[in-house]
């Protein structure tokens, strides 16, 4: 997840490159902004389209469809949203925090004592 000033194919083809490792398998709606992403790269990316339209899930291939980030942003707008005092300006740290919680959820506190050890001569 990446906080953007603009949601068109020009960042998401920037935001690709920069993080996604050659080799990925990309699954998409089929908004237009993601007709080039197989191309990016000199095509070292897979791309598979699901059409909400016709089905939410890829009915040859269970394993292609956009649920799991649909609803990881449908869980960190509702707990940003009830989190009280937050500020549109903090709002990629907030973003930030929740993505942290959620690759760490099994042991949050284990691996922020990890993080402070690393970080801090304790």
């Amino acid at each position: 997840m990446e906080v953007v000033a603009r949601r068109d194919a020009a960042t998401l083809d920037r935001i690709i490159t920069a993080h996604v490792l050659p080799g990925t398998t990309i699954v998409t709606d089929a908004w237009r902004g993601y007709q080039n992403v197989a191309q990016l790269n000199n095509g070292v990316y897979d791309h598979c389209v699901v059409v909400h339209a016709r089905a939410f899930v890829d009915p040859v291939h269970d394993d292609i469809h956009t649920e799991t980030i649909e609803g990881l942003w449908m869980q960190a707008k509702r707990k940003l949203r009830y989190q009280s005092g937050t500020s549109r300006g903090l709002f990629s740290t907030y973003l930030s925090e929740f993505q942290w919680r959620n690759s760490h959820k099994q042991h949050v506190f284990g691996c922020y004592l990890q993080m402070l050890c690393a970080n801090y001569n304790i």
